[in-house]
């Protein structure tokens, strides 16, 4: 075969080729995520609720409404709020109920109403992180606060630099920049000696 004959779909440049294996491997990898997630959601929907597992199995009792729980109104979303309460059920179960609580006493409304608590802390942090605007947080408040310390920083170094002719190590540097903290009461001054 010739050269001509045995040229395939790429070329003899990299700068040709690079960008071409990028985007077919961003192409096939977003393909894939997208299945993923559809076959997740297909799994999902075709699960049944726990509810309707209770339901099978126990006779009617009556019209009874079951009202969602605080933490689940604040998460929003079936999937995560099963997430969550898994999580948090084997977080107990594991380091609670089997570790030691067990051995004290049999009765499980102490281990499930720590398991409604941290739902409530994780949902909580839920809902507070769905009000956060991401852009401002990352854009502005974020550099906004690493620009103040780092004046600070600065500030307290060349108080600090006054104060001091020689040369300082870098262990009494940083005791020297606690203290001057402490004095300015920026910082605890239990912080000093840790």
């Amino acid at each position: 075969m010739g050269k001509a004959g045995g040229r395939g779909v790429t070329s003899s440049s990299v700068w040709v080729n690079l960008p071409a294996a990028a985007s077919l491997i961003i192409i096939l990898r977003y393909l894939s995520l997208d299945f993923d997630m559809r076959r997740k959601a297909a799994a999902y929907n075709n699960k049944p609720s726990s509810a309707n597992i209770l339901s099978q199995k126990k006779p009617v009792e009556g019209p009874k409404v079951v009202e969602r729980s605080d933490w689940k109104r604040k998460v929003n979303s079936p999937v995560v709020e099963d997430a969550i309460d898994q999580l948090t059920r084997h977080l107990v179960s594991e380091f609670v109920t089997d570790l030691w609580y067990s051995r004290l006493t049999p009765d499980r409304e102490g281990p499930e109403e720590l398991v409604q608590i941290m739902n409530g802390v994780l949902g909580e942090i839920s809902c507070r992180m769905r009000n956060i605007n991401l852009i401002d947080l990352l854009t502005r408040d974020f550099i906004n606060l690493i620009c103040t310390h780092l004046e600070l920083f600065r500030a307290n170094q060349a108080k600090i630099e006054k104060q001091q002719l020689g040369l300082l190590s870098i262990a009494r540097r940083d005791m020297e920049l606690k203290l001057v903290l402490a004095s300015r009461e920026q910082i605890a001054p239990c912080f000093i000696f840790c």
